[in-house]
């Protein structure tokens, strides 16, 4: 259970009983963004910090694609391409595609997560 608290990118099925940590970590995430956006009393710093020092994850889908980019590289670095195989790695496969489908949409003007930043 700690180690799940660490990692803090619970599912929740892996949440205990009623999924009493996954219910936490979002909490957490959400009184943060909260209290950063003025529309509730801000996370105090002691918290943050805490919860920072145990690598708290605060934006898990940020973190999600950070470490597909990271997988990438290292795929690139090894094979000098960008053409990640089903069956090299389904997962990393997966990803790219959705990567380059969000992207061909966002050319084509449709609404999509992707910015210019």
């Amino acid at each position: 259970l700690i180690l799940s608290l660490l990692e803090s990118t619970v599912p929740k099925q892996n949440a205990g009983p009623g999924g009493v940590l996954y219910r936490w970590t979002r909490q957490q995430r959400r009184n943060r963004r909260l209290g950063e956006a003025g529309m509730k009393e801000p996370m105090p710093e002691e918290k943050i910090k805490l919860l920072d020092g145990e690598g708290f994850v605060w934006d898990p889908p940020q973190e999600a694609w950070n470490t597909n980019f990271d997988k990438l590289v290292e795929f690139h670095r090894v094979h000098g391409h960008f053409n990640v195989s089903f069956e090299s790695d389904k997962k990393l496969h997966r990803w790219v595609y959705n990567q380059r489908e969000v992207y061909r949409k966002f050319r084509e003007g449709k609404k999509t997560p992707m910015t210019l930043e």
